[in-house]
């Protein structure tokens, strides 16, 4: 049996609902069926798609003839604990997103998450041409999901152990540890720009 949790502005039970990220999985928001508002765990509002706006925000004429909250920041539905206004270069000035200080998830009215990902839209920078070729090539191959193996139970998922390389001494090791993260770093900013 899974908790409700309550609606930061109107206290109703919050509903559970899907929405697809820009990389394709789906996200598990919270949203409140009487006045609109959207929860967002951390790390859920940036990669949301924004197709889903439509469908999360839409434009209701009894909703928007009802009174949104705006003198209060109310409560975190997971923490309960009072939230802040959260305020971000990448966010526009007049967007009222509450913040919660323990877990980091964001509370958006009704209307707020059009306004955020319209001005997501609009600074969206097109990618970079990689010039380094063996970075590239490192890139397109990371990218390239269709050669990647899928897991559809994760309780069952095995993998094999590759054997140690011969050592290559602090200096070498360092480096040869430190190489695959920057390149996933580097490839995930170039995937996540689009």
């Amino acid at each position: 049996m899974t908790a409700t949790v309550p609606c930061p502005d109107c206290g109703t039970a919050l509903a559970a609902v899907q929405a697809k990220a820009r990389t394709g999985y789906l996200l598990a928001l919270d949203q409140c069926g009487r006045c609109g508002g959207v929860w967002f765990d951390r790390w859920e509002l940036f990669p949301l798609h924004h197709e889903e706006v439509a469908r999360l925000d839409p434009l209701d004429g009894e909703r928007l003839a009802s009174e949104v909250a705006e003198t209060t920041l109310g409560s975190c539905p997971r923490c309960e604990i009072d939230l802040r206004p959260f305020r971000d270069p990448n966010v526009p000035a007049d967007a009222r997103i509450a913040r919660c200080a323990v877990c980091e998830g964001m509370w958006l009215q009704r209307g707020q998450l059009s306004l955020v990902k319209a001005a997501a839209l609009n600074n969206a920078q097109p990618a970079k041409e990689i010039e380094d070729p063996e970075l590239r090539r490192l890139v397109s191959a990371y990218g390239d999901a269709a050669g990647w193996d899928a897991i559809h139970d994760l309780d069952a998922a095995t993998y094999e152990v590759e054997p140690a390389p011969p050592s290559l001494g602090d200096a070498g090791e360092a480096v040869a540890r430190s190489l695959p993260w920057v390149v996933l770093g580097s490839a995930l900013r170039l995937l996540l720009r689009r």
